[in-house]
């Protein structure tokens, strides 16, 4: 469980050298130093919150790269959400990876293999 920023800094750093497809440094301009917020959790009788990490501001359309520990399914920590909006939105906006987040979140337009496929 991520606890404190120098520990998703570190994170971040082993994401980036996963990286396949995307640039490191296209993703460098929009990384922010991770900053901790509290999102609703849209999907229970009970108004509930859970920590989440803004990480990237994509400059576009008020949308960022959350990571949190509880996004979507047991394992799609990554969210491209709106940063205003502080609500964790829909689950196909939540990836398994950093670098299927940037894909998918719009800002990347560069060429997919053929065999791309969200992880």
């Amino acid at each position: 469980m991520i606890e404190s920023s120098e520990q998703l800094e570190q994170l971040i750093v082993e994401e980036l050298d996963h990286f396949q497809i995307v640039s490191k440094d296209f993703l460098r301009p929009y990384l922010v130093r991770p900053t901790l917020h509290s999102l609703k959790w849209g999907y229970s009788s009970e108004p509930v919150s859970y920590p989440s990490w803004l990480v990237a501001d994509l400059q576009r359309k008020d949308l960022g790269i959350f990571y949190s520990d509880y996004g979507h399914g047991t394992h799609d920590h990554w969210g491209v959400i709106n940063i205003s909006v502080k609500d964790f939105g829909m689950d196909d906006g939540w990836f398994l990876s950093l670098e299927d987040a940037i894909i998918n979140s719009g800002c990347w337009t560069g060429q997919l293999p053929e065999d791309y496929e969200i992880k």
